[in-house]
């Protein structure tokens, strides 16, 4: 008897195994196409790298995590090969002219495809120095 219940709870403990590995596999599925839906084309712990197509000029739009803020004296730019320069820029600056106010952008209207390293500095909310953000991202 005690072997019929350690075979059967086996065979529940693979059954429950292989269907939440199915189940994992759906979310991460859902969750790798969510970015290219939203325009996501690349992020990190401070910002998100968005395309935004909505006033019908393709533009990229820096955006900041919450708590971040963008460093205005550097601007961010995009680094395409071979030695071309995409720079971000926003009409807002703080009263000290040291951070965007709102998301900076660059317009890639009739650029495509566009592929290179986004290079910015973000500054996270109660930290004294800011940090470089590098991240490479292709917009086919």
């Amino acid at each position: 008897m005690a072997y019929g219940m350690a075979k059967a709870n086996r065979d529940t403990v693979g059954r429950v195994a292989r269907s939440g590995l199915a189940g994992l596999l759906l979310m991460g599925g859902a969750c790798a196409t969510n970015g290219a839906r939203d325009g996501v084309l690349a992020h990190d712990d401070l910002v998100s790298l968005v395309l935004d197509s909505s006033s019908g000029t393709e533009v990229l739009r820096l955006v900041p995590q919450p708590g971040v803020r963008i460093n205005a004296q550097i601007k961010p730019a995009i680094d395409r090969p071979p030695a071309s320069l995409l720079t971000f820029d926003a009409p807002g600056r703080t009263a000290d002219s040291a951070y965007f106010v709102v998301p900076p952008t660059v317009s890639v209207q009739g650029l495509r495809p566009v592929a290179g390293t986004l290079r910015a500095s973000a500054c996270p909310e109660g930290k004294r120095v800011c940090r470089t953000v590098a991240l490479a991202f292709e917009l086919p």
